[in-house]
């Protein structure tokens, strides 16, 4: 089922994140930044035509981006990685990931890129052979 500007919007406004004050100031709204931010990235590729598809593939520009745009929002904090907001938004509803393996139960235990990049597969080419293999639907909504 298609989506809607509109579903899509009401998605991000409800956007499940850390809101706990005494770890998030007012320059986060007091909620942590890191889903917001990605979505944000994922839209400026998508703006730039560097993402051309629905296919949200976790490139090098992908990564530089969301590290530069978290730097900006909180300067003085250890970069963060996008492994999380981008594993943990499949539950805001905004993509679906695919196993690399059709054994792999993709549950919480993701929380480094590095593990990230092994689990889930990253290229058109290798989603459109397992789909097939598999005869799974499936598909990112961005």
């Amino acid at each position: 089922m298609a989506k809607g500007i509109d579903d899509y919007a009401r998605r991000f406004a409800r956007l499940r994140t850390n809101r706990n004050r005494k770890v998030w100031s007012e320059v986060t709204a007091h909620q942590a930044p890191y889903k917001p931010i990605l979505l944000i990235c994922v839209l400026d590729l998508f703006d730039s035509g560097e993402i051309s598809s629905n296919f949200v593939e976790i490139s090098d520009d992908l990564v530089e981006l969301f590290g530069k745009y978290l730097e900006r929002v909180l300067p003085l904090i250890r970069p963060g990685s996008l492994a999380l907001p981008f594993f943990h938004l499949q539950g805001d509803g905004f993509w679906y990931l695919l196993p690399r393996h059709e054994s792999t139960s993709l549950g919480s235990q993701i929380s480094s890129l590095t593990r990230l990049r092994e689990e889930i597969v990253l290229e058109r080419e290798g989603a459109s052979s397992l789909r097939a293999e598999h005869h799974q639907p499936w598909r990112f909504h961005l």
